[in-house]
């Protein structure tokens, strides 16, 4: 057949032919474009954004050692923190008449002291019972398991006061199983050799003004360093210089510190404290020593000035018994927005609303985004209700956020 019959016969055929072939490329085209497999989504969550500020500060309170009129051994009345009336008797100074030094007699009674507490504690409390020896000697697993810990981690701060707690838990654990026979004879043994040790006349030690006790073994050397008159004007160079001081050596005649007030402070240098905190609101402060500390505090100021500014907190919180360290790690929670977790990605400005693209029922539609915060990759955005008078509502907790698309806009339909 020659060219000319050939495309006279099939020319409309090949037509046809290639008309359709383009309406599938272009039906295929736009199908794939307009299918939701080219989107990226995820769901909106709500999350709790905390920012926090964290540095090494120093506790500055308000202390006096206490000195005797003469060196002896040091006998305390009152426990650690022991809220003390003006006149109370604060401890007892005896002559060092058993042959020893000073230093080696102090240490014996402090010894001795420690274990008559221990016995003490070792008989049964009222209201004790055979049903209850598994749970004491539980909680004095307990207490090994947190000795082990500090142990491990390099913090002997506290192992001392859980060492005691956990042998007097063993003791009463055994009062109530075996009898208090054993302990009795025990306790009389050490009472009669702290009576043996403190022989001869004695000199008392009283509170000149209420206030609260703190033993010889409190005393650190910076009761006239870290004090209060100094926050007055405190920078932090002055700050840095107090930290380089060295402490007081402890005097022979010292029987323990008095702080006139239960109120304490904390200045710790803080980068970024003047964005964040206000003088007169109250923060939560995690104090990271040799364990970790959670107290509400008041920011009374921030000293500015220099190339990191220092916030100083006051405290009026304190753990019975407890002894402060003059340095701490803190972690000051300076705030906390509640709200949608928005990626970056997602965040989009369509007119002069910022919102995002949601996918729902095979559409997109935009919805308005009230930005709180914006993080490093992400934004927070309110808890919105819908505004059934705009088309434009906001962000609900049920939309899908789309996080990646092509010409997206709202009422786009996906097949």
């Amino acid at each position: 057949m020659k060219r000319k019959a050939f495309l006279k016969t099939y020319a409309t055929r090949i037509a046809l032919t290639l008309l359709m072939l383009c309406l599938i490329v272009y039906t295929v085209y736009h199908a794939i474009g307009n299918s939701s497999a080219g989107l990226l989504t995820v769901a909106a969550r709500e999350i709790t954004d905390s920012r926090y500020l964290e540095g090494e500060g120093y506790v500055f309170r308000s202390e006096t050692v206490l000195q005797a009129e003469q060196a002896g051994l040091v006998d305390p009345l009152a426990e650690n923190g022991t809220k003390v009336g003006k006149g109370a008797a604060l401890a007892k100074v005896y002559p060092n008449t058993g042959g020893f030094t000073l230093t080696d007699g102090q240490r014996l009674l402090d010894s001795i002291n420690r274990q008559i507490r221990i016995l003490q504690n070792s008989l049964p409390q009222k209201g004790d019972s055979l049903a209850d020896a598994a749970g004491i000697r539980a909680d004095a697993a307990f207490d090994l398991l947190e000795i082990q810990k500090l142990t491990r981690a390099g913090s002997y701060e506290n192992i001392p006061a859980l060492e005691e707690e956990m042998l007097s838990l063993l003791g009463r654990y055994d009062s109530l199983t075996q009898g208090v026979g054993e302990i009795e004879r025990a306790l009389d043994e050490a009472t009669a050799r702290k009576r043996e040790l403190l022989a001869g006349s004695t000199l008392t030690v009283t509170a000149e003004t209420p206030g609260y006790f703190y033993g010889r073994d409190a005393i650190d050397g910076y009761e006239t360093i870290f004090t209060e008159s100094e926050l007055q004007t405190l920078t932090l160079s002055r700050l840095r210089e107090l930290a380089k001081t060295d402490p007081v050596p402890l005097q022979d005649a010292a029987v323990g510190k008095f702080a006139d007030s239960f109120r304490w402070y904390f200045a710790v240098p803080l980068a970024d404290a003047e964005r964040y905190l206000t003088a007169g609101e109250t923060y939560t402060v995690t104090l990271d020593g040799s364990e970790k500390t959670v107290l509400p505090m008041k920011c009374e100021r921030i000293a500015a000035g220099e190339d990191t500014p220092v916030a100083i907190f006051s405290c009026g919180e304190l753990s019975p018994g407890e002894v402060l360290p003059r340095v701490w790690n803190a972690t000051v929670l300076v705030s906390e927005t509640r709200g949608y977790y928005i990626p970056e990605q997602a965040l989009v400005q369509v007119g002069e609303e910022t919102g995002v693209y949601v996918f729902e029922s095979s559409t997109v539609y935009f919805r308005r985004a009230a930005i709180l915060f914006a993080g490093d990759g992400y934004y927070v955005a309110a808890l919105t209700d819908p505004d059934p008078e705009n088309d434009y509502f906001y962000l609900s907790g049920n939309d899908l956020l789309v996080v990646s698309g092509k010409k997206l806009y709202h009422g786009k339909v996906y097949q």
